[in-house]
């Protein structure tokens, strides 16, 4: 699985270097930890299963008039995500949490672009998370908040991002 004799040439040849090379033992106890207790550790750290969702998270919900029942249903889904496209868009929401804002265009035109979130909420059916009739009930949400090419509508005006 390693190369204990290109780890020796390497470091034979780079004795000086600033980064140390660690051995191969700590290498397969730092991977059996992370296999281990990877998932564990993370979801330790961050507790986003537990935390109320970011402020980001209920602007969009309530830009698309989702129901208090389908922000919860998305919000518990997209915690329990391991596929990195949804994954991926709650990490954007979260960044969003410790930024001021005072208008949420660049939130709904960057981040959460109708078919981005169309397709965190596929995925998010895909990995089983989400039945198929919420995940329709979703999207329906998402399609009547945008216009016939597809963006968020001019005449809805999310609230602010505020704290």
């Amino acid at each position: 699985m390693y190369d204990h004799q290109a780890l020796s040439r390497h470091r034979s040849q780079y004795p000086d270097t600033l980064c140390a090379v660690p051995s191969v033992d700590t290498l397969r106890s730092a991977v059996a930890v992370l296999v281990r207790y990877g998932r564990k550790t993370m979801d330790a750290l961050t507790r986003s299963r537990y935390r109320k969702p970011p402020r980001a998270y209920t602007v969009i919900c309530d830009f698309c008039d989702f129901s208090r029942t389908q922000q919860q249903q998305l919000w518990h889904a997209l915690t329990r995500a391991t596929w990195s496209k949804a994954i991926g868009w709650k990490q954007h929401l979260w960044l969003y949490e410790n930024t001021e804002l005072t208008s949420t265009e660049t939130l709904l035109h960057t981040v959460c672009a109708p078919a981005y979130v169309v397709e965190v909420i596929e995925h998010l059916e895909r990995e089983h998370l989400l039945p198929h009739i919420i995940a329709i009930g979703l999207e329906e949400c998402v399609f009547n908040a945008t216009d016939k090419n597809g963006r968020w509508c001019d005449h809805k005006s999310p609230k602010p991002l505020r704290r």
